[in-house]
């Protein structure tokens, strides 16, 4: 491993080139032997993959005018890629990252884009409420199924610090209790194995979508309490 300095043409590096990758860490900027990639077979790797190349397929299934709408769409939404906001995203890859969410949540996939904005996003209560046999995440507006979905990730129980970490976050798959609170029971036990007790903090993304249109907000994160109905 090697540490960088900059001068005055070149600010900052990132990724990798030949065996080589850029990097920063708490060291500063670094230069360090691209890492061989960890193939994991844990089921919701293989299901993902599984995913991927449906996508990878529908996508050289359209049009070409379809493809173009995808690519034209971004001058509409002007979504950018994760590392750089002056970078626009590819209609390709706008086409993966939207329609991933979409199957999911055992949604379809959607083929062509409609210019529509993002709906309004419901905002949620400060605490989740929980019994023996039952928790839930109250919602403060009315939820419209038709034109939103969501990707949520939870933490294990964490001690009362506020503090966010995304570390340990798993997604659960879990629907709106009818129009007004996100349904976490039994769907949080399913994956951590127990309803968390009373005065114990979640860490939260909580990520939303427009179903007609590849729009979505930028993920919500921080901690919640944990309360007794």
């Amino acid at each position: 491993m090697a540490r960088v300095k900059f001068g005055g043409l070149v600010s900052e590096i990132s990724g990798s080139v030949g065996g080589s990758t850029f990097q920063k860490s708490i060291y500063g900027n670094v230069l360090r032997n691209k890492p061989n990639p960890v193939i994991r077979r844990t089921p919701g790797q293989i299901n993902i993959r599984y995913l991927l190349r449906q996508l990878h397929a529908a996508w050289r299934a359209l049009t070409a005018d379809e493809r173009t709408q995808w690519n034209r769409f971004l001058n509409f939404s002007g979504q950018t890629i994760r590392r750089d906001s002056g970078i626009l995203l590819t209609g390709h890859d706008l086409f993966i990252k939207y329609n991933l969410a979409k199957l999911i949540i055992g949604d379809s996939i959607l083929t062509v884009p409609t210019y529509t904005p993002m709906p309004e996003v419901p905002t949620h209560e400060g605490t989740i409420g929980r019994d023996v046999a039952a928790m839930g995440w109250a919602l403060n507006d009315t939820y419209d199924d038709d034109a939103l979905f969501f990707m949520l990730k939870l933490s294990s129980p964490r001690l009362a610090s506020r503090r966010y970490c995304p570390t340990g976050l798993r997604w659960i798959n879990c629907p709106i209790d009818g129009t007004s609170a996100i349904a976490l029971y039994p769907y949080y036990p399913n994956v951590f194995g127990f309803v968390p007790p009373a005065g114990v903090y979640l860490h939260y993304s909580l990520q939303w979508f427009s179903r007609t249109a590849p729009v979505m907000n930028a993920p919500q994160v921080g901690s919640v309490l944990v309360e007794s109905y």
